[in-house]
């Protein structure tokens, strides 16, 4: 009896360590998608000091990511 538990348990660890690894993955694909509109909008504010056209700058760059990326 204990062997199976001792077996579960390290089954459940293996399945918790590749559930954390897969949200670290996605979690770091993520911010890498959404570095250029950030840099691009940081850019359009430190020129513009406008908040709109800011916002307006980083959705345009994640339309056009999308687009062009397929």
């Amino acid at each position: 009896m204990f062997i199976l538990g001792a077996g579960l348990s390290w089954l459940v660890l293996l399945l918790l360590l590749i559930v954390g690894v897969g949200i670290l993955v996605f979690i770091i694909k993520s911010l890498l998608f959404f570095l250029p509109p950030a840099i691009v909008a940081l850019a359009v504010y430190y020129l513009t000091s406008d908040l709109t056209l800011t916002g307006i700058a980083f959705i345009v760059v994640v339309f056009l990511m999308l687009v062009l990326r397929r």
